[in-house]
């Protein structure tokens, strides 16, 4: 087997992991979302299709408050699999791993507010502009329900090259070259 062709069944195992961890941070980190904001908005009367002004606002700050939540329980759930199965990081070390968990985290700020965005003006909008739910594969595909699927899709490849290229990057250092002393050429006095 060639070395491309390694690589590209290397790629291929990676990417297929890769998303499978990825749809089980999806469930918890949806999970956990869902459960907030559909639970809350149950036993507080939140309307989360409602165009009314006051209405808007409160379920600005219920789908603000559950797209956090879930964002943290996605975040820490991820990290492991992400480091052991997607991309066999095998460095291991206090420093180096809680230096690579901060990354992981910086770098998931970034596509938590765009999440975020997602997650509160997308429904809202959709809904402003009286946006009919359609069934599709037996599930009701409301504001929400559409919302959250771009996000997944789109989030998670922006997640992926976080992940690839600078989180868990393979640092490539040249070979060491050992010399012995015999072989290191000194120079010799000039007589005067």
């Amino acid at each position: 087997m060639t070395q491309k062709q390694k690589n590209f069944w290397k790629n291929l195992w990676e990417f297929l992991v890769y998303s499978w961890v990825g749809l089980a941070t999806t469930f918890v980190s949806y999970g956990i979302r869902s459960l907030i904001l559909y639970t809350f908005a149950s036993m507080q009367g939140i309307d989360l299709n409602s165009t009314d002004p006051a209405m808007v606002g409160a379920s600005s700050a219920l789908r603000s408050a559950a797209q956090t939540a879930g964002w943290v329980g996605g975040v820490l759930f991820a990290f492991l699999p992400n480091k052991i199965l997607v991309f066999r990081d095998r460095r291991w070390g206090v420093k180096h791993t809680f230096l690579q968990l901060g990354t992981f985290v910086v770098s998931r700020i970034g596509t938590y507010f765009l999440e975020l965005g997602l997650a509160v003006l997308l429904p809202i909008t959709l809904n402003h502009f009286h946006y009919k739910a359609f069934r599709f594969v037996g599930v009701d595909f409301t504001a929400d329900i559409l919302t959250m699927v771009i996000s997944i899709i789109l989030v998670t490849a922006i997640n992926y090259l976080i992940g690839k290229l600078v989180v868990f990057r393979k640092d490539k250092q040249p070979p060491v070259v050992e010399k012995t002393f015999a072989e290191i050429p000194t120079e010799r006095a000039q007589d005067p």
